[in-house]
């Protein structure tokens, strides 16, 4: 996929976007209840109630779960062997060096006071007299590294469900996830829903993100290969913005198989930090890119025209790029003052968005 047909399709859904806002305006504004908007309206109402209810399901859940889980003070934690305990399904964690450190340090601490706090397991859905942890996954890993050590641990039934629910739980009251573990958590969330509508609850909900950003976290997990997330690993200092730009870039075949070479290089595995792998991997990404998108000295700076923006089975017009000078043509003409009155506050938006990735 080329960067010009990636910005069409970016400004195809920013025309279509606009249609609809358009026709919904058009019909409040002439009072009209034509069998189209009626069930629009309709159908709004009913997504809307949905949503509350669904919202209001998830609530309850939660509260339940954390009802069920009051008893974490220790008084009914058990001692329990950590060989038979395995990680949980839905790894929210990627290791690096930092975190290596910090399990031994941790485990200094333990060698020293005794583990303070029991871990919160379930048994083993599969494999009888084992156990999967539904938090407390460091202190495992230090304890691990001790001779003789039992771990002590509170044990309760949890659905793969219940499981998601008490790691986001934990999470929202310990150290922040980075922003691509976050992408990884909610992932799992996903991968239990039964529609998009749940999806989008349960991610807002354990993450405490808007929709927009639920989607962001979806639309990175889609385009940035998992095998390239786990050679980079949690990248700290790495927000949303630069790992949006990298999902842009490796969204292509092309680009995504150089990342897989630049991830086997000597130099990225020389490097001491998680955030500096990324930055690697982006810059020569990037170079690639631009190298590809350079006008070649045949003249195929030459605009590319007659390239449609579709809205469902609709052609709202027709957008050409050229080297100096890129034009949109549009159909209706009352959609097309709309988009002009409405340019100066895009572009606006357009400017606050790259100082957010200037300053990211």
């Amino acid at each position: 996929m080329s960067k010009k047909t990636s910005r069409t399709q970016m400004f195809g859904s920013l025309v279509s976007s606009l249609a609809e806002t358009v026709e919904a305006e058009k019909a409040e504004q002439s009072g009209r209840k034509t069998q189209s908007s009626l069930p629009a309206r309709v159908g709004s109402g009913v997504v809307a109630a949905a949503k509350d209810s669904l919202v209001t399901e998830l609530r309850e859940e939660r509260d339940r779960l954390k009802a069920q889980l009051s008893g974490q003070d220790g008084k009914d934690a058990v001692e329990l062997d950590p060989a038979l305990i395995d990680p949980s399904p839905f790894p929210d964690r990627l290791a690096d060096e930092d975190s290596d450190s910090a399990i031994e340090a941790l485990r200094r601490s333990i060698e020293q006071s005794g583990q303070e706090l029991p871990i919160l397991v379930r048994p083993h859905p599969d494999r009888p007299g084992r156990y999967q942890v539904a938090y407390g996954h460091r202190r495992l890993s230090a304890i691990k590294g001790l001779s003789n050590h039992f771990i002590r641990a509170i044990i309760r039934d949890l659905s793969d469900t219940d499981l998601l629910q008490a790691q986001g739980i934990e999470n929202s009251a310990r150290q922040n996830l980075s922003y691509i573990e976050r992408v990884l958590f909610a992932a799992h969330i996903r991968a239990l829903c039964k529609n998009s509508g749940e999806e989008v609850a349960r991610v807002k909900m354990a993450l405490s993100i808007t929709d927009a950003e639920a989607s962001y976290l979806k639309r990175i997990h889609h385009n940035v290969p998992a095998r390239l997330v786990r050679a980079i690993g949690p990248a700290p200092k790495i927000g949303r913005p630069r790992w949006m730009k990298l999902a842009d870039l490796t969204k292509e075949d092309e680009l995504a198989n150089l990342a897989d070479h630049l991830v086997q290089e000597s130099a990225f595995a020389d490097l001491s930090s998680s955030d500096q792998r990324f930055q690697y991997v982006f810059a020569g990404l990037q170079k690639a890119a631009s190298a590809k998108d350079s006008p070649s000295q045949e003249g195929s700076s030459a605009p590319e025209t007659n390239i449609a923006i579709c809205h469902e089975e609709q052609i709202l017009g027709h957008v050409s790029y050229g080297a100096r000078l890129s034009e949109l043509r549009l159909k209706e003409q009352d959609f097309a003052h709309y988009i002009a009155d409405q340019l100066p506050q895009l572009y606006l938006a357009y400017q606050q968005s790259k100082k957010d990735e200037e300053t990211s």
